[in-house]
């Protein structure tokens, strides 16, 4: 689904977004538009100026304001700056992806990418470059006030942006959790830090807004906040547990341990998802490693992670610690 002036759904007196698949937040001051993440490809980015124009005549578009730098988020940054000259917020981490888009091939891989990876819609992006470094401050642009909070776990430097306009608080999320239907679909997002990300997905659900927009699922009020927060919680913590489990059977290599989980979800995934569910995998097993809850070997040159004794109470208070 493309944007388009049609699918604008405003929120408050200077707040909305345009309900596609990776919902493209949008702040109208009194003189300037704010773009809060630009779709997948540069089509998207043209047809973000195209709907601006058509909502907002006479207004310029100030700035693409990104959440983190994965391509489908700023996929449509700069066909967005040729065209209107805006400038680009992000933070340092995600201006670093964005200027050298193809080191997101070379993450997921763990080295040289495959041909059709570094050509695939998720990898492939133009590039461009930052104008201001977002950091954890507010500021002022006329009469709406960006709050901007870090929001670590699914991507590096990925940051929550708050715009109150004195009438209402929109809290556009990134990914910094996923709505309801996407983790029907997806029971195992793209996380690369498990416990950094349930301690955002917490200071989401206790930050007070009016709304909140989730790029991947939606838009929730503080009345239904909690319950999808809980269940990015939960989510993770299923995830880790059936890991624990299976690694407690037998030792195995991380792609064993994916062939068990893919294989228990009953997913057939494509390479690329593949890839990003072997790279969450990896994270996750990362993360029960350095809480203590699994170990590795070397052994007849296969990295072996195993669970020796953790049981299902050492994980839930392992849990709990991590999250306080």
């Amino acid at each position: 689904m493309s944007v388009t002036a049609s699918n604008y759904v405003k929120l408050s007196a200077c707040c909305g977004y345009f309900n596609t698949p990776n919902a493209t937040g949008v702040v109208c001051t009194s003189t300037s538009v704010y773009i809060i993440d630009s779709g997948v490809t540069p089509q998207d980015g043209e047809d973000i100026v195209s709907a601006v124009t058509e909502l907002f005549p006479g207004k310029k578009i100030a700035a693409v304001i990104n959440t983190h730098s994965h391509n489908d988020h700023s996929g449509g940054n700069a066909a967005i700056v040729r065209l209107t000259g805006a400038q680009v917020w992000c933070s340092r981490e995600a201006d670093c992806i964005l200027r050298l888009p193809e080191l997101v091939g070379y993450l997921y891989s763990g080295g040289k990418p495959l041909l059709e990876i570094q050509e695939h819609g998720r990898v492939k992006s133009e590039p461009c470059k930052a104008d201001k470094f977002l950091k954890e401050t507010s500021i002022t642009c006329e009469e709406v006030t960006f709050t901007f909070v870090r929001l670590e776990g699914h991507f590096f430097g990925h940051y929550g942006i708050i715009a109150d306009d004195g009438e209402k608080k929109v809290y556009y999320l990134g990914d910094g959790f996923f709505g309801k239907d996407m983790l029907k679909k997806a029971w195992i997002p793209f996380i690369y830090d498990a416990d950094a990300f349930r301690k955002s997905v917490q200071k989401i659900e206790y930050t007070d807004c009016d709304f909140y927009v989730a790029a991947h699922g939606g838009i929730y009020t503080r009345e239904n906040v909690h319950a999808a927060a809980e269940l990015n919680i939960i989510v993770t913590l299923e995830a880790e547990l059936k890991i624990l489990k299976l690694l407690k059977e037998a030792p195995m290599t991380h792609e064993q341990l994916l062939k068990k989980i893919l294989d228990f979800a009953g997913m057939k995934p494509q390479l690329i998802q593949y890839l990003l569910i072997g790279t969450t995998i990896q994270s996750y097993l990362s993360c029960l490693h350095d809480r203590g809850l699994i170990k590795y070997k070397l052994e007849d040159n296969q990295m072996l992670w195993f669970n020796e004794n953790t049981s299902d109470s050492d994980f839930i208070n392992s849990a709990i610690n991590t999250s306080e």
